[in-house]
């Protein structure tokens, strides 16, 4: 509820948080602020950063919610013994980081990817690089800036820093760079970090080759702050990727779920189908496709191409959607017998449920705020009650306290 104060306008509850959170901020003068942002990679960034840092120090974690608006919760919530907060920081429209820093303050800052993941408001990468480059911009010159040099519109963000400047990445112009990148026997991550003449094995929970970037932009950040690399990479072994980032869910027969069901911008879809290519034991491979985004043209366009790629790593590919789609399959794709429509997740669920072959590998692409496609994979882990068609919630279907009612 809104109120009038002395004639100055309407207060809302949204402002005065942001007030005290303001208020809070200026107290924890003795707290490192850490700002994490790009268009891809953040939200495992920023928590792999604050849990390699928690091996040592207090540390107060935001992720995911992660505009000026939804910090305060966080802010007021920090213990003042923190050293670090750490901050997923959104760059979706113009001007949202230079506000988020504002509040904020940071100290350090990391930029890790720039694709097109908010095509519709800034229309190309340069505008898109532009904002995000914003961070390297602000971070005072006697704070860090941390850059992704295997993305060259992000390493070009040096140039805009008066902070000293880290680079991470797997090319020549990397500080801490990656070698020897490859899947473990059960599909997770590992890699060689090398720094200064100095080179040190990390392995981390984290599915998918592509996550290297996250990991060592982490590792970066913790070495600069006084860790030895030989203690992040212990400290790494414990970390758990995120719920729906290419994370894995096992059937009661052995049948593997891969969830990549965050988010879906064109730009990273060929990241999540490159994940079966780990999984060389697998009877069957599967891959669902729910919706893309951030693509222009026409929806045949966005779709065309990943129908494509996933029939190269996939034995067959389910498209997942309202009728609309049958318009991105060729007549040629459906006669094959390897790709499927299917137009609500009840008929996907029986379609899986009745064709599904023990030890089967499944990956499930799309957004939760649409597609909810990771119902799917947990329903195989432990039933669910949910099979609502359009449930209007834009909340994790893993956290949703509607999944299993009958646990409420």
């Amino acid at each position: 509820m809104g109120h009038q104060l002395l004639g100055k306008g309407k207060i809302t509850s949204k402002d005065i948080r942001l007030k005290l959170a303001f208020k809070k901020r200026r107290s924890l003068e003795n707290s490192k602020f850490i700002a994490i942002t790009g268009s891809s990679g953040k939200s495992t960034t920023t928590t792999i950063i604050a849990h390699l840092l928690s091996e040592r120090c207090n540390v107060t974690l935001s992720w995911d919610a992660n505009t000026i608006l939804s910090f305060p919760k966080a802010l007021l919530d920090m213990d003042p013994k923190s050293q670090y907060g750490v901050f997923e920081v959104s760059g979706h429209e113009p001007g949202a980081i230079d506000e988020a820093c504002q509040l904020l303050k940071p100290s350090v800052g990391v930029i890790t990817t720039v694709s097109n993941d908010h095509l519709s408001t800034f229309r190309n990468l340069e505008n898109t690089a532009e904002e995000k480059g914003r961070l390297a911009e602000i971070i005072p010159k006697e704070g860090l800036v941390f850059l992704n040099s295997d993305d060259s519109l992000v390493f070009a963000m040096r140039h805009k820093a008066s902070a000293s400047v880290v680079t991470f990445g797997t090319n020549e112009n990397a500080q801490y760079k990656a070698t020897e990148i490859e899947a473990t026997p059960s599909g997770y991550l590992r890699f060689v970090c090398h720094y200064e003449g100095e080179s040190c094995l990390f392995e981390f929970k984290l599915l998918g080759l592509h996550f290297v970037t996250s990991a060592l932009a982490g590792i970066a950040v913790a070495h600069k702050q006084g860790m030895t690399l030989q203690e992040i990479a212990r400290r790494a072994n414990s970390y758990q990727g995120l719920l729906g980032r290419c994370s894995i869910h096992h059937g009661l027969d052995g049948t593997i779920y891969v969830c990549d069901t965050m988010k879906s911008p064109y730009s990273t879809v060929d990241l999540a189908f490159q994940v079966t290519q780990i999984f060389t034991q697998a009877p069957r491979k599967t891959i669902v496709i729910g919706s893309i985004s951030d693509k222009s043209g026409k929806a045949r366009t966005r779709y065309r191409l990943p129908i494509i790629k996933a029939l190269d790593l996939a034995d067959r590919v389910i498209l997942f959607g309202n009728a609309a789609l049958r318009g991105k399959a060729d007549a040629a794709d459906l006669e094959s017998g390897k790709v499927f429509i299917v137009e609500n997740i009840t008929d996907l669920q029986n379609l899986i449920n009745n064709d599904r072959i023990a030890g089967e590998m499944i990956l499930l692409k799309g957004s939760f705020k649409i597609d909810h496609l990771e119902r799917i994979a947990l329903d195989a882990e432990n039933p669910i009650d949910c099979w609502l068609e359009s449930c209007g919630k834009h909340n994790y279907c893993f956290s949703c306290p509607h999944l299993r009612g009958n646990e409420l």
